[in-house]
């Protein structure tokens, strides 16, 4: 039968490897549960929207085949009362300096997103479905660039199979919150605990997204995710995203995150 855990303590971010993830590599995972696959690959992660800096090349491709790029800039930290992450554009002149602020507090629910458009010299709440839109025309929603607490969640072993050629533990998690998201199916490398793919399911738990990991390099010891891609399976358009640049130990200044002097 297949296992199912309640989750004690953990959370999921879907932008996870999307910009910089390291990953330890010493377990098998062979008889572990899925809980304890999941917590093993997130509890030793360092990530780029998580802490220090990072400069970042975003390419959407829409159902034509057609590239729009854009360059942005993510400056974040966690002092342990909750993740802080801002994000920057950089390129085009068109969208420059239009930041997003997401602010997160341990032992609550839901994070608060500010957006700063310059073009208005105005500094906005995003919040309830509108989290659910398209982050700046991208593949990747609001809500996708944040940590999941699905601590009331289940996890579930069900496969090994090889993605990318490496062998994967295939792991379904059933978010408490379905606002959108009914389930997502999780490859996490058997060998290294990088997650390699993950399936994105709607309301009508229908396949919408599929996140993959393209290119990883080795630093200090670590895997790091310099490439990676989110399709919409549904719309036909995806975004690549390349990282140029990363500094993991950035001290970043909590001035950074105060979402009254956005745009100043």
């Amino acid at each position: 039968m297949p296992q199912r855990s309640k989750i004690s303590k953990c959370s999921v971010s879907f932008i996870a490897a999307v910009i910089i993830a390291a990953f330890a590599a010493n377990a098998s995972g062979a008889e572990m549960s899925a809980e304890e696959i999941v917590e093993k690959a997130l509890a030793t992660n360092n990530l780029g929207f998580e802490k220090g800096s990072a400069r970042v090349v975003v390419e959407m491709f829409n159902p034509k085949g057609e590239k729009t790029e854009r360059v942005i800039k993510s400056l974040a930290k966690d002092d342990g009362s909750g993740k802080k992450i801002k994000i920057t554009f950089l390129e085009p002149a068109d969208v420059r300096d239009t930041t997003l602020l997401i602010l997160e507090k341990s032992g609550e629910k839901e994070s608060r997103h500010f957006l700063y458009l310059p073009a208005y010299k105005k500094v906005r709440a995003i919040a309830g479905s509108e989290k659910y839109s398209s982050f700046m025309g991208s593949d990747f929603f609001y809500a996708d660039l944040e940590s999941k607490d699905i601590k009331k969640g289940k996890y579930e072993k069900i496969g090994f199979e090889k993605t990318g050629g490496r062998n994967c533990h295939k792991i379904l998690v059933i978010p408490e919150d379905r606002e959108f998201y009914s389930k997502l199916e999780l490859y996490i490398d058997a060998e290294n605990f990088l997650p390699l793919k993950a399936l994105f399911y709607d309301k009508e738990n229908k396949h919408v997204k599929t996140f993959a990991v393209k290119k990883v390099q080795k630093s200090g010891g670590s895997l790091i995710v310099v490439k990676s891609v989110m399709q919409n399976v549904q719309k036909k358009s995806e975004t690549v995203i390349t990282i140029e640049n990363f500094d993991l130990g950035a001290k970043v200044e909590d001035i950074e995150f105060n979402p009254e002097l956005l745009g100043k």
